[in-house]
């Protein structure tokens, strides 16, 4: 079990690493939003205006429509994965600044291999 060093989160949000991270996640999140906003609304348009493929029938059965449903689905799973892949490329590093600042700002912990930092609630 490594050491525990208790920090306020506000001494850490004032730091330029948390600056960054903060600015990291917002640029991704936008990113994605906008790659998740642009796809469904073209989902959206279609089923509501264009009147002949609302009855085509791809296979027997199945519209057009459903197909389109389903690539937003999977639109939405893609989406997901690139954010997950993004904040483990770029924002792990950075958020293990931002812990380790606090960590060296709060407490100094001596003979550790690795620092479990909590909030100021005591949840880590």
């Amino acid at each position: 079990m490594g050491c525990r060093v208790q920090f306020r989160l506000a001494q850490a949000g004032d730091s330029a690493q948390f600056r960054a991270v903060a600015t990291q996640r917002r640029r991704s999140v936008g990113l994605c939003a906008a790659m998740f906003l642009t796809g469904f609304g073209a989902f959206v348009l279609l089923v509501s205006y264009a009147r002949g493929l609302t009855g085509h029938l791809v296979f027997s059965g199945t519209s057009a429509p459903y197909l389109l449903a389903l690539a937003v689905t999977v639109l939405i799973w893609a989406v997901a994965a690139a954010y997950l892949c993004a904040a483990t490329r770029t924002l792990r590093p950075l958020q293990e600044a931002v812990v380790n600042l606090a960590a060296h700002q709060g407490a100094s912990p001596t003979g550790c291999a690795r620092v479990q930092v909590a909030d100021s609630n005591g949840r880590e």
